[in-house]
């Protein structure tokens, strides 16, 4: 397993809101907030943080290697029970408030609960924790840009591949699913960032289809959503294609996508609201008639996790902030014939959005 290590920020950031609302250590169990703080990407391990210190627990498995990569952080083997290890550090520091972060089980929460020393108010530490991580500094922004670019890569060769492969056998959405993760594999990504979609036909108009053994036929939809891992950040794009000429109906419906993302990608800079940004593609859809086959909203943010805050979605009132790097995929689902998502990251700044995804999006037709 590979460690990132992040920007030292990160700690200091942490460090600096928690003294802000007087919170005097914080307890970090859940792997994403663990990665963003640490680097560490283990499926085990404790994170006390406190004004001026960090102490990391980790099992046998893991233990080496914290040791090696988490530099100025005090790294200690897990004993049994932990509870009375993390109690003992805890004791060790004067401490009225408590930090907890509530991504957790309902058992890990109240198992968590019970540790914090007598008299200390447990606070919830989760919002803190997922506003902090919205906002990516320089090197997460130089990863992310690794991610998508090797995104885009993969997509560029996907089409030819494709057309190679139609000309001799039929192909499956499970065949072209396993050349996806074969490809990350081979390309040095560390994994897919969620089960790559591809759905063709009717499946295509399922947001979140599963590939199966569906055959790729002339007169549909071809929908890829896919995204990868790369230095313990993600990517996520997705593009649409035509197999044959299709009909107006077909091209209509693209046009319509394509229209709707472009003006919400002009829209994007810092300061505007998720939903404002949400609604603007969301206009163009519905002035359309379509407006019943657009269900989900228009973006999220991307980092160490596939869905980070912020959202860009009807209702969302909070405005985005420079460093923000979120997705902007509206579409448009008709069941029984078929949809269209088109997808971009963008990163969020002062004077608008940079698009991250470089890859073509007028329609291609195989």
């Amino acid at each position: 397993m590979k460690m990132t290590t992040p920007s030292i920020s990160h700690l200091k950031r942490f460090r600096k809101t928690m003294a802000e609302r007087d919170i005097d250590a914080a307890l970090i169990v859940g792997r994403p907030g663990t990665h963003w703080l640490t680097g560490f990407r283990g499926s085990h391990s404790y994170t006390l943080v406190f004004p001026r210190s960090v102490e990391f627990i980790t099992d046998s498995r893991y233990i080496e290697l914290a040791r090696k990569e988490l530099r100025g952080i005090t790294v200690t083997l897990q004993k049994t029970p932990v509870s009375d290890q993390i109690e003992h550090a805890l004791r060790r520091h004067r401490i009225q408030r408590l930090g907890l972060e509530d991504d957790i089980s309902h058992a890990e929460w109240k198992w968590a609960r019970r540790l914090a020393p007598k008299g200390a108010r447990v606070v919830d530490v989760s919002a803190m924790l997922r506003d902090l991580r919205a906002v990516k500094d320089a090197r997460e922004i130089a990863a992310i840009r690794r991610a998508v670019s090797l995104t885009d890569e993969m997509f560029s060769d996907l089409i030819p591949w494709l057309r190679r492969r139609m000309r001799r056998v039929d192909v499956t959405e499970r065949e072209i699913a396993s050349w996806i993760k074969a490809e990350i594999d081979a390309r040095g990504g560390e994994g897919p960032s969620f089960p790559p979609i591809v759905a063709a036909g009717s499946n295509s108009a399922r947001p979140h289809a599963v590939p199966g053994n569906r055959k790729v036929r002339t007169g549909q939809f071809l929908l890829f959503d896919f995204g990868l891992i790369l230095d313990g950040h993600c990517s996520d794009m997705t593009r649409t294609v035509l197999i044959g000429k299709g009909t107006a109906r077909h091209r209509h419906i693209y046009e319509t996508v394509l229209k709707a993302q472009r003006a919400a990608l002009d829209s994007i800079r810092a300061g505007m609201r998720g939903a404002e940004i949400d609604a603007k593609a969301r206009k163009i859809i519905g002035d359309a008639g379509h407006g019943p086959h657009f269900g989900h909203g228009l973006g999220h943010g991307v980092g160490v996790e596939i869905h980070e805050a912020p959202r860009l979605a009807p209702g969302v009132k909070t405005p985005l902030i420079a460093g923000n790097v979120v997705t902007v995929e509206p579409g448009i689902y008709m069941p029984g014939f078929g949809g269209v998502r088109i997808e971009d990251m963008v990163l969020v700044k002062s004077g608008g959005g940079e698009i991250l995804t470089t890859s073509p999006k007028e329609l291609i037709c195989l």
